[in-house]
């Protein structure tokens, strides 16, 4: 069997392929589709096709081709399970990026909850509509994952008989490699990213990680997690979140509102481990 291994950036994320078997330019049909996904979903390019389609709209109401449609039907099922902790809406509060006040920041905060949340948008068939024109979405929490489950189609779809794509932590596996019944990854240390804290074992299964230590941001004179909560402006005390779920779009959502609210009960099928302020490891399966 033919071991193969490809490594690009995208999505301002390292990514890397294994893959056991499949074409010679398998990786390469890869990497191209996932610059695609970002190109068109980028929504901190003014010119993607989000932006210019979606957020740039006139009108309440945006027509949706095939791929868009079924990536938000997923989207909107996972967030209604959340309860609207996870919130594609969160894009509504871009504007207050180059706010420098607390006090500001806070007031124009809630003065945008109205045009955020399940009830600001909604989708029927082919259908995006908005409730409000201020309504903004921000996919990226969820193209990357995205393009990992699409990674892992392509592959299996040219012949490749087992593999893991990882993209900056968020990863799927399909089959098994000739020497395990598995995969096994390791969780990054959240106060020491080069080393590792746990580990999980995943096996045609995908697994995303999420936590407050990455990817820090400066917002109205404060350090903040770049997770946001578009219901509450405060975060409770837990670190980091990883799950396994069948495919890594759903693994990054679960992620991301367990992080934010870490008491859903999570769906059939998955399994989660929250890391709490003290390191504590806290395993939950959809019974707990």
């Amino acid at each position: 069997m033919t071991l193969s291994t490809h490594t690009f950036a995208a999505m301002t994320t390292p990514c890397q392929l294994t893959l056991y078997g499949g074409s010679a330019t398998l990786p390469q049909q890869i990497e191209a589709e996932v610059q695609r996904l970002e190109t068109k979903y980028n929504f901190h390019a003014a010119n993607s096709w989000l932006n210019r389609t979606i957020n740039q709209r006139r009108g309440h109401q945006v027509i949706l081709d095939t791929e868009t449609r079924r990536i938000l039907q997923q989207v909107r099922t996972l967030s209604e399970w959340s309860g609207g902790v996870f919130d594609i809406t969160v894009g509504t509060l871009t504007v207050l990026c180059s706010e420098t006040d607390t006090n500001r920041y806070q007031a124009r905060r809630a003065a945008l909850q109205p045009y955020m949340g399940l009830a600001a948008w909604s989708l029927e068939d082919d259908v995006l509509r908005f409730a409000d024109a201020a309504t903004q979405i921000d996919l990226g929490g969820v193209i990357k994952e995205y393009a990992v489950d699409r990674a892992i189609q392509l592959a299996m779809a040219d012949g490749a008989t087992a593999g893991l794509a990882n993209f900056g932590g968020d990863l799927r596996a399909f089959g098994t490699p000739p020497d395990a019944d598995c995969f096994t990854i390791g969780i990054e240390h959240p106060h020491a990213p080069a080393t590792v804290l746990f580990g999980l074992t995943i096996a045609d299964q995908a697994l995303a990680s999420s936590g407050h230590h990455a990817r820090r941001k400066q917002v109205a004179g404060c350090d903040r997690s770049h997770i946001e909560a578009t219901a509450r402006a405060d975060l409770p005390p837990w670190l980091q979140s990883s799950v396994i779920a069948p495919d890594t779009l759903t693994a990054g959502v679960l992620a991301t509102a367990l992080l934010i609210e870490p008491t859903l009960p999570l769906p059939a099928g998955c399994t989660a481990v929250l890391v709490d302020a003290e390191l504590k490891l806290h395993p939950r399966t959809e019974s707990s």
